[in-house]
């Protein structure tokens, strides 16, 4: 074939032996990044029932889990949410790995409707769910989901002229 550089830095011959080195060592660690939040998932679900003790109480549910000392690992993971949504937090890394390094695979006009697309599921689900144990930190997550539709909504007015 022909010659191929990379569009960020045109002085990378993408058939060089060096991008192939590069490419050898990133692609990996590319792969290692996607599993971790699925290690999270299976450590959350391996505990899940000490995340989301059936109580009708939310205050005693959340009193009750943050007593376990073994949750105390995985605090990180599930301190700002609901019982009910213990798993909520992998959910939103995945969503920030598709809006920060899916979408840019799009083409250039599509990727903004794309990100229209995306930004009314955040919303949906977010809102329906509720997922943080704070009622504020629900409304806030809200607010930010709309601005990243209002954002996207603007990249499809600019990008249509």
């Amino acid at each position: 074939g022909g010659t191929a550089y990379l569009r960020v830095d045109t002085s990378v011959d993408c058939h060089s032996t060096d991008f192939d080195l590069l490419r050898a060592i990133d692609v990996p660690f590319i792969v290692v990044y996607q599993c971790i939040p699925l290690i999270y998932i299976g450590l959350l679900y391996t505990n899940r029932r000490q995340l989301n003790p059936n109580f009708v109480n939310e205050v005693a549910a959340q009193k009750k889990r943050r007593a376990s000392t073994s949750l105390a690992p995985l605090v990180f993971l599930f301190q700002d949410y609901s019982c009910a949504n213990y798993f909520f937090d992998v959910l939103d890394i995945y969503r920030r790995i598709i809006m920060i390094s899916v979408l840019p695979f799009f083409p250039t006009l599509v990727r903004p409707i794309v990100g229209c697309f995306l930004s009314i599921i955040s919303i949906i689900v977010v809102r329906g769910r509720q997922p943080f144990a704070e009622r504020d930190t629900n409304t806030v997550a809200v607010a930010a989901s709309w601005q990243l539709l209002l954002t996207y909504f603007f990249a499809v007015v600019i990008s249509s002229d």
